[in-house]
């Protein structure tokens, strides 16, 4: 609802392919801050990996302060450097959260550059404008950065990032993946939960289940109690109990003349 309130959808729907990202961030935190910010949305932000552990101590204060629904969230604000996907007002503190769901950044410094350590003032790279952004905004203040995306991109990402000094000081980035946000709201406890909240929750467990964010985590228990034998497996056609006949029709094309298909 929140990306068709936001113009990133079409009237008709033609670029629904290309905005499957502002779906998705549109989706879960438009759903999410219904619910009470320790109840979910603290818990989930709480395991944003920084690369300093001073950092994640500091980020963790911030979020164990907020309650209730005092968080602010403004979803694409406008700005010089581009339109982050959301930016949460905690307290006077800032915190952007750029989404990925199946690219990776939308723009990036070219080989060169990266080969000659461009600074976090020149960069192109858009998480390097996005800390340029909150940086500016904060006045000076301590900002934070959450890139969100499934967790290869999120790991290449911060694999590429992590030797290079494209991230204005005093805006700390950190790095979340879509798999630990479901495995968060899967540990959240449903006792603590109304009936109505509790619906949101499994609401969102079940798009990001849908979306493929679920983590291998072992074999079932029927699975592993399946004997296993060194014995060889034989297959022939006679253990087949249906057969399926395929069959082509044929005609032949004369040249010159036209044709019509039909599905």
């Amino acid at each position: 609802m929140l990306a068709d309130i936001h113009n990133k959808l079409s009237t008709t729907g033609s670029n629904l392919s290309d905005r499957l990202e502002d779906l998705l961030t549109g989706n879960f935190f438009g759903t999410i801050r219904y619910l009470p910010f320790e109840a979910a949305l603290g818990h989930i932000l709480k395991k944003a990996r920084f690369e300093q552990d001073d950092e994640h101590v500091q980020w963790s204060n911030l979020i164990e302060k907020e309650r209730g629904f005092d968080a602010v969230f403004e979803f694409w604000p406008k700005h010089h450097e581009g339109e982050i996907d959301l930016r949460l007002r905690l307290g006077g503190t800032f915190a952007g959260i750029e989404v990925k769901y199946l690219s990776g950044l939308s723009s990036e410094d070219d080989g060169d550059a990266v080969d000659l350590q461009i600074d976090y003032k020149e960069s192109r790279n858009q998480l390097a404008r996005y800390a340029r952004m909150l940086a500016e905004i904060s006045e000076g203040k301590t900002a934070y950065l959450i890139f969100l995306a499934p967790f290869v991109t999120m790991k290449n990402v911060q694999e590429a990032i992590r030797s290079r000094s494209i991230i204005e000081p005093g805006v700390h980035l950190g790095f979340l993946s879509w798999e630990d946000v479901l495995e968060t709201l899967n540990e959240l406890s449903p006792g603590d939960l109304d009936l109505g909240r509790k619906q949101i929750v499994q609401d969102m467990q079940e798009l990001l289940r849908r979306k493929g964010f679920e983590r291998f985590t072992g074999f079932t228990q029927n699975l592993l109690a399946q004997e296993v034998s060194d014995e060889h497996y034989q297959f022939s056609p006679e253990s087949l109990n249906s057969t399926v006949s395929w069959s082509w029709n044929t005609q032949t094309l004369k040249e010159e003349e036209h044709y019509v298909f039909n599905a």
